[in-house]
């Protein structure tokens, strides 16, 4: 009978030792993640700061881009910033003041910013399912494709239209993922100035 209650005693004692153990264990998954979370919170902070350190070595420096991320943890992330100086950043031979028109034109269809989303989103690419997700006719299809295709953004192969791959700029579809966050804000502003938007 003694030997008994010790062992039971001693099961007990190992029972509450492991779920001690177990506790402690959870309360250190839980800090980590805390902590994790607290990280994460002030990383965008901390990026904007260090973007915003610009080099001392020259005279009027800027730095301008833009980045995005998406996907499950951030899988998938599209970046393009210049760091430079005013004069060469705005007298660039590559993006003159009929350039950038020309280059911003390429989105003034809605249809084009229409397919630009369905691809980013989706994926699809062949005609029919382009036609379908994004309610175009034939006609209508190939006018918003045309300034893609003029600015190697996409191209037609096999009845697909594809947005990557040689001889191929593929940040196409990003350029109108961009332009969303950028009209989200001037719409934003406009409102804020007490002026309601109005779309022909």
């Amino acid at each position: 009978m003694a030997e008994e209650k010790i062992e039971n005693r001693i099961e007990t004692g190992d029972e509450f030792s492991e779920k001690v153990m177990g506790e402690i264990g959870s309360l250190r998954e839980e800090l980590t993640a805390i902590r994790q979370l607290m990280e994460r919170e002030h990383s965008l902070d901390k990026a904007v700061q260090e973007y915003r350190v610009l080099s001392s070595s020259v005279e009027k420096p800027i730095r301008w881009g833009f980045i995005g991320a998406w996907g499950k943890g951030g899988s998938y992330c599209s970046i393009s910033v210049h760091s430079t100086t005013e004069d060469d950043y705005f007298d660039s031979p590559d993006a003159g003041d009929e350039g950038v028109a020309a280059f911003a034109s390429a989105f003034t269809d809605p249809n084009t910013i229409k397919i630009c989303k369905h691809i980013f989103r989706e994926g699809g690419r062949s005609r029919e399912e382009i036609k379908k997700a994004c309610n175009l006719s034939d006609e209508e299809l190939d006018a918003a494709v045309k300034p893609m295709v003029e600015w190697y953004f996409a191209k037609w192969k096999d009845g697909k239209l594809e947005t990557s791959g040689p001889g191929l700029n593929g940040q196409g579809v990003n350029y109108a993922v961009t332009l969303i966050s950028m009209a989200k804000v001037a719409v934003d502003n406009r409102e804020n100035l007490g002026q309601s938007v109005k779309y022909p």
